[in-house]
């Protein structure tokens, strides 16, 4: 991970506490690899967070929920 990215594009890095140190090291070892992949369960654009919102309140949706930025 290159650290200046980070800081100049103004990332935001997020952790949880699930599991034991090994099953992490484990899961970022394959993330490295590239056989994990985040399940996606819905993309709103930035007009609708409201109903993105609502969604995760709801538990209608399986999965990540992602609000979009582009136009």
């Amino acid at each position: 991970m290159n650290v200046v990215d980070v800081i100049v594009k103004q990332l935001r890095i997020q952790g949880s506490c699930v599991g034991t140190d090994a099953s992490a090291r484990d899961a970022a070892r394959e993330l490295e690899k590239g056989n994990l992949t985040p399940l996606i369960g819905a993309v709103y654009p930035l007009e609708e967070v409201a109903e993105a919102h609502h969604a995760l309140e709801e538990g209608t949706v399986a999965g990540k929920v992602l609000i979009s930025f582009e136009p």
